[in-house]
């Protein structure tokens, strides 16, 4: 049985910095759901203390970093909770009305034109996503090809990686990343900049490390604990942003995206029984 973080921080308790004990006052001040949902880089905002020592502060509980930390609170929480199944159909349709909503008040409409604009006018456009981000990046290039415009989705990083280096000035990479955190998606991001390519990222959290590389930046609001990996509800949020997006760049292409509708109609329509 795995012990619970707070048996893990009472037998090591002798042992803690100053610093600790800020993380420790923080988490006995909020909720352990709370902190699930959190970045490392925004925990240690909140907390005042470096990323090194939340780091070490986890080492110290016999974890290997941050995200083990995670995990080991969100499968307390998991035992913790309710498993009956009674409302479960509701809550999730809540869940899903409410990250597109709050998704919604959160999109800068400046950036959003900033983007239809870059795309609209690049040279080459991929969409880079990995895992369930990757099913978004499809998304795109599927309703973009709808409307005429040659793009690509890839979700494979080392093809991701190739791709980028090959890129120049002219062109558009949107990275597409709940975390905003997975190395791979950093990387690329980094090989995109150095070749002066325009980088459009898509996150949930403002501070994430992608971020650095990007510019510009839209965002939704459903962030995933370590057990949500792929969760619908989080992935509704993304592609809200992606519907929004994708219809602003029909609606500045206009007449040439109405054509393109009715030609790549026409195109599958025999393919329906």
């Amino acid at each position: 049985m795995v012990d619970s973080i707070e048996s893990r921080i009472n037998a090591v308790s002798d042992k803690f910095t100053k610093s600790d004990r800020k993380l420790i006052e923080y988490f006995r001040e909020h909720t352990f759901q709370d902190v699930i949902y959190q970045s490392i880089t925004e925990l240690s905002e909140l907390c005042g203390v470096g990323e090194a020592t939340i780091l070490r502060f986890c080492r110290k509980l016999g974890l290997k970093g941050y995200q083990e930390f995670k995990l080991v609170l969100a499968q307390e929480l998991a035992k913790s909770s309710s498993s009956e199944n009674e409302g479960f159909v509701g809550q999730i349709a809540d869940n899903m009305t409410r990250a597109i909503e709050e998704t919604k008040n959160i999109i800068d409409l400046d950036e959003l034109d900033k983007a239809v604009d870059i795309i609209v006018n690049s040279n080459r456009k991929y969409f880079f996503g990995l895992g369930n981000s990757g099913i978004v990046a499809r998304e795109c290039k599927y309703r973009l090809l709808r409307i005429g415009l040659h793009v690509d989705a890839i979700v494979e990083s080392h093809f991701q990686a190739m791709s980028a280096s090959t890129l120049s000035s002219e062109d558009v990479v949107v990275l597409i990343s709940v975390s905003g955190s997975t190395k791979d998606i950093i990387k690329v991001a980094k090989i995109a900049k150095e070749n002066n390519v325009k980088v459009i990222v898509i996150t949930n959290y403002s501070k994430s490390p992608v971020t650095k590389y990007a510019d510009l930046v839209l965002y939704s609001v459903r962030k995933e604990g370590p057990l949500e990996g792929g969760s619908l509800i989080s992935k509704i949020s993304q592609l809200y942003v992606v519907d929004v997006l994708c219809t602003g760049i029909s609606l500045a292409i206009d007449g040439a995206a109405d054509i393109a509708r009715e030609k790549t109609a026409r195109a599958v329509v025999d393919k329906i029984v």
